[in-house]
């Protein structure tokens, strides 16, 4: 192998490893997650989510997974971003909710954590306020 197949090697390894983290999981992943989460759930707790999808879904989940992705690009929306992710510091190997949970300009329970227990308890009790700081530390 002459030094040009050698740099263009090396080039295409470099890039094979780098947009995979420049894109996440990418539709394909939110799809295969979803499928692997409605594996987990109750027949009851699947039927009240398929009761909750939109008629495009026609009754899958995971046709709709990738819907946070999609909606947090668009201006009107921008605001989710936050919510569909958590970042732990580097070399820290667990989530630490009070440590970890805030978006980029620290605003606490702006993550995925929060958003979760934040809808989910809207659910419980039917409220419609978005507080984010429900779950204190």
């Amino acid at each position: 192998m002459g030094v040009f197949e050698l740099r263009l090697v090396i080039m295409v390894v470099t890039l094979l490893l780098i947009v995979p983290s420049m894109y996440g999981w990418g539709k394909q992943g939110h799809i295969i997650t979803c499928k692997i989460a409605e594996n987990f759930l109750t027949k009851d707790a699947l039927a009240s989510v398929k009761a909750l999808l939109p008629g495009s879904a026609e009754g899958e989940l995971a046709s709709v997974c990738s819907w946070p992705d999609e909606i947090r690009r668009s201006a009107h929306n921008r605001w989710s971003g936050p919510l569909h992710y958590i970042d732990t510091p580097d070399f820290r190997y667990n989530y630490q909710y009070c440590r970890d949970c805030h978006d980029s300009v620290g605003r606490k329970y702006r993550c995925v954590t929060g958003a979760i227990y934040n809808y989910t308890m809207q659910l419980m009790t039917e409220s419609r306020d978005t507080d984010f700081s429900v779950m204190k530390c």
